[in-house]
């Protein structure tokens, strides 16, 4: 019986999958769409605000970025830059999809960054308490470990030849384990 429920269960979930992943995808549309709609409203209202709205769509798009405003609408391109008035649909969804992926390339660089810095932090921090202890102890502790290149985990504490760990010491191998998790989780969904 509690085989059988599980089987549904597995079943279940996996038939809803598609559905949980197309509306975590649109979540993450909006949550870039933020940021870089952000910057248009900025740009409409500062730099391009003396024009009128209507014809001020190529400063618009070209002060919110200007690399995609070059891919999309620079003279290099067959249409060239938007005329005053003039609406491109095709154009604007190529220039949409273009800022989205450089807003999303540009905030993962920054997690990816922040995650380092707090990792170094971690691993300084938990090394500056075994020394500590080390001292205090007069025990011969071994290195930490870390995530390996390739997403491998290394063992973070060998049990055998160290000491017991009292709950400050678990608790910041704990929070570094959970970042080296945490880092293949964002591997993983940048997949």
């Amino acid at each position: 019986m509690i085989a059988r429920r599980r089987s549904l269960v597995r079943a279940l979930t996996l038939l809803a999958l598609p559905w949980y992943s197309a509306g975590n995808a649109n979540n993450h549309k909006a949550k870039y769409d933020r940021y870089w709609k952000a910057t248009k409203k900025t740009c409409e209202r500062d730099t391009c605000g003396h024009l009128v709205p209507d014809e001020a769509m190529n400063c618009v798009n070209e002060c919110t970025s200007p690399g995609c405003f070059a891919e999309v609408y620079g003279p290099g391109t067959e249409e060239g830059p938007l005329e005053d008035g003039e609406v491109d649909r095709d154009r604007e969804r190529k220039f949409t999809s273009c800022v989205r992926k450089e807003t999303r390339e540009a905030r993962m660089r920054e997690n990816k960054e922040k995650r380092e810095r707090d990792k170094k932090e971690r691993e300084e921090r938990l090394e500056e308490k075994r020394k500590n202890r080390k001292k205090k102890d007069g025990a011969e502790l071994p290195p930490m470990g870390g995530v390996a290149e390739g997403g491998t985990m290394k063992a973070l504490h060998n049990s055998a030849e160290s000491a017991p760990l009292d709950e400050e010491e678990e608790k910041e191998e704990e929070e570094l384990l959970m970042g080296a998790i945490d880092e293949m989780a964002e591997a993983y969904e940048s997949l």
